[in-house]
């Protein structure tokens, strides 16, 4: 048997007397990030290039590993204020009203509220459709908070953040994400993520998610297009310069970055 085939040969099983496939990376006894380091050794070359460069290049797509047993996946999911696109459902006020209220209790509440209609869109659209895992916008990791600092109100998505203020994006972005994100052995135990705070249970950053979070637009931007001055690029956003101070970049656009990652959050995007 040469080679090619053997990377071409399962190397794990369907078993129909149990519910998940028979390989490391399905057992959830182990840790994360033991799973992770099984499924990574086990991919070829070829398998761990692809995964990175088509999730790298903005396509958000992951294609099946079939022989790994592993679906495809569309990373991009989007629920700045509610789950979107993925049909009906509860649209709460946007990012920067949400702020407005100065309440980061409430804005845990929002997050835990999203995080449980996404779980229950993930499954269903799963249920009705189980070759579809990788159609976009029925994942379980999604795009939000957007906490980028606004400075230009002619940036066009002001609304989609929380404002200019770095104090209070820093609070309401690691609420939304500690609602959102509620993990798993919460959520079955029926605690919410204020009671989960205070309990004996692991910490923060040992919990296993049941949504992933990711925080944007890494790191200073407040900028669209340059239709405002003059430009034609509608994407300028992509390759545009931004010059800050080392004052700015650390008092201004960096702290509710550091913010997000202590509440523990999946993902940081640029």
């Amino acid at each position: 048997m040469g080679p090619s085939t053997v990377r071409d040969a399962p190397i794990c099983s369907r078993d129909a007397s149990v519910h998940m496939p028979q390989c490391a990376w399905y057992n959830g006894s182990l840790t994360i990030a033991a799973r992770a380091g099984f499924l990574v050794a086990a991919m070829s070359l070829l398998e761990q290039a692809s995964t990175c460069l088509r999730v790298s290049m903005l396509s958000g797509h992951s294609a099946a590993m079939p022989r790994l047993l592993v679906p495809a996946y569309d990373w991009w999911s989007e629920a700045a204020h509610g789950v979107a696109w993925a049909g009906p459902s509860t649209v709460f006020p946007c990012s920067l009203a949400l702020a407005s209220t100065f309440d980061a209790e409430l804005l845990q509440d929002v997050g835990q509220a999203i995080g449980m209609e996404a779980l229950a869109k993930h499954a269903d659209h799963v249920a009705r459709h189980p070759e579809a895992t990788g159609d976009a916008f029925f994942g379980l990791t999604f795009f939000a908070p957007n906490i980028n600092i606004v400075r230009d109100i002619r940036w066009g998505r002001a609304q989609e953040t929380y404002g200019e203020d770095p104090a209070l994006t820093s609070d309401m972005a690691a609420a939304f994400i500690r609602g959102l994100q509620w993990p798993l052995e919460a959520r079955a135990s029926g605690q919410s993520p204020r009671c989960l705070e205070a309990s004996t249970m692991l910490p923060v950053s040992t919990r296993p998610r049941a949504i992933c979070a990711t925080a944007k637009h890494f790191a200073v931007y407040n900028l669209e297009s340059n239709f405002a001055v003059g430009g034609v690029e509608p994407q300028f956003r992509l390759s545009y310069d931004a010059i800050v101070t080392n004052a700015d970049l650390w008092q201004t656009f960096l702290p509710a970055f550091e913010a997000a990652v202590d509440a523990n959050v999946g993902a940081l995007s640029g």
